[in-house]
């Protein structure tokens, strides 16, 4: 015996399907597997491929976190609230036991972390040069999940305490962002950002344009929505072209040029 299957989207069209795919009709005319047939049903279905279609293994998910340290940051509890709760959803990240994790903070500076299974602590290292960055240790900022959780968790516990008397205002918010992607390059995967202050340093850096009054209410006002920086645009074309999702999360109760900072995600 011979099926066909009728797809009626702009044209009909007939399809020879084995006979395995034979169902009977409910008393409304519908097939009874429908609810089992998601291709029958929606307009586009993801199935997760098989081996067979990989050029590659799938490489460990990579979630990575980029910090804002500065005064605002600190006074205003984000940092503690950030350190604890990415600590509380470290058992919840998919991709046992081949999670691969990362950390950068920054205020007026990059602050690297290595985090070795083998080290009781994790070791900082401060990268002040922002107009020429580049990765200390490159190998040793991406670590296991499970293999270094002590380390992990000890550095979370300590973060706040770290930075609870730093005095800097100053963000250097887009190299911190270029040396995060300059990291998770090599095996793409999740970036997410905890900001709170305007970059002020570096590629990147912003002015403040939210208490220009002479625009408000005029025609210019939609500037102000507007980015005012292409760096942050080219960096988002670079995550795309590495397969890296970005995820901002600002926290600051002043203008910090969200339209701008947008265009990285």
């Amino acid at each position: 015996m011979v099926f066909y299957i009728i797809f009626s989207l702009t044209v009909s069209s007939l399809y020879l399907v084995p006979g395995d795919y034979f169902a009977h009709l409910d008393a409304s005319g519908k097939r009874v597997d429908l609810d089992h047939r998601p291709e029958l049903k929606k307009g586009s279905v993801e199935f997760i491929a098989p081996a067979e279609y990989m050029v590659r293994p799938p490489m460990p998910p990579l979630y990575f976190f980029l910090i804002d340290v500065s005064i605002s940051a600190v006074k205003s509890g984000m940092l503690q609230v950030v350190a604890q709760t990415i600590k509380s959803s470290l058992d919840s990240l998919p991709g046992f036991p081949r999670t691969q994790i990362g950390f950068i903070t920054y205020d007026s500076t990059v602050h690297y972390y290595e985090m070795k299974s083998s080290s009781s602590q994790p070791r900082m290292m401060v990268i002040s040069d922002l107009d020429d960055i580049f990765i200390p240790l490159p190998d040793d900022l991406l670590v296991n999940l499970s293999e270094s959780r002590i380390v992990i968790d000890a550095f979370l516990d300590s973060l706040p305490l770290m930075f609870q008397d730093n005095m800097n205002v100053e963000s250097a918010f887009g190299p911190a962002l270029k040396s995060a992607f300059m990291v998770m390059s090599q095996l793409g995967g999740k970036l997410l950002i905890f900001q709170n202050t305007m970059p002020s340093l570096g590629p990147g850096r912003l002015r403040l344009r939210g208490d220009d009054l002479r625009t408000h209410g005029t025609e210019k006002e939609h500037t102000l929505r507007l980015p005012e920086d292409p760096f942050y645009k080219q960096m988002a074309a670079d995550f795309t072209k590495y397969q890296i999702a970005v995820n901002v999360y600002a926290f600051s109760d002043k203008y910090i040029d969200i339209a701008t900072l947008a265009t990285s995600i």
